[in-house]
Parts: C-alpha cells; sequence; structure tokens
C-alpha cells in the first residue's frame, strides 16, 4: 500500500511517494528496508528534505506576510544544519562552506530588518 497525498509539493510528494507503509523507501530501482538500512544510507537520503526545506523556506521567505517570512528563516536554517550533515558525511566541504555563509548571511538579514523595523 502506497502512501497517496493529495496536496504537497512536488518534491515532497515524491519522496512520501516513495515510502512504503511497511517501513520500506524505494528510491529508483532500489527499495530499503528500514532493519536493514545503514546509518551512511540514512544519512545519503538527507539529502531530499535539505532540497525540500530549502524550497520550501524560500518560498515562505519572498511572502509579504511577516509571520510567513519569521517561519521560512527558520526553515531555512533547519535546510543548512541538514545540508550540513549530509556534506560531512560526503566530505562536500565546498557545499559545508556555503551552507555556513547562508546561514550567517540569513541571519544578518533577520537583524537588519528588525533594526529598520524598530527605527521605523
Amino acid at each position: 500500500m502506497r502512501l497517496q497525498p493529495r496536496v504537497v509539493g512536488s518534491a515532497a510528494w515524491c519522496l512520501l511517494h516513495s515510502l512504503d507503509v511497511r517501513g520500506s523507501l524505494s528510491v529508483g530501482s532500489t527499495t530499503l528496508n528500514w532493519e536493514q538500512t545503514d546509518v551512511d544510507t540514512l544519512i545519503d537520503l538527507l539529502q531530499w528534505p535539505a532540497m525540500a526545506a530549502s524550497l520550501a523556506a524560500a518560498y515562505l521567505v519572498a511572502s509579504s506576510q511577516k509571520r510567513h517570512r519569521r517561519i521560512g528563516f527558520w526553515v531555512f536554517l533547519v535546510s543548512n544544519a541538514l545540508w550540513i550533515a549530509w556534506g560531512l558525511h560526503d566530505e562536500a566541504y565546498a557545499l559545508i562552506a556555503l551552507q555556513v555563509g547562508l546561514a550567517a548571511m540569513n541571519v544578518r538579514g533577520v537583524n537588519k530588518a528588525s533594526a529598520t523595523t524598530k527605527a521605523s
């Protein structure tokens, strides 16, 4: 039995579509059973929620509503952490540096926006 989400973003839908209710995951032609899955495989799969979080955060940050932008900030930080975890595992040091830089710019932007709002 497969999960059939009704309204979900395409990246999240692809991931959810791969999930089997019995606890296995199909990625391409490979089916993984949770009982047989090693830590390396699970960390490799982190790239998918990291990508979905990045897209969701970009969408939220572009919102005209302050609440959505604030949520987007936190989702971006979560995506940065996920990408860093994946990058450490795969020794993708340029990606790690990029994520640290993006997180720093995100924090800087929030601080500048807060200072502008307080000054107004």
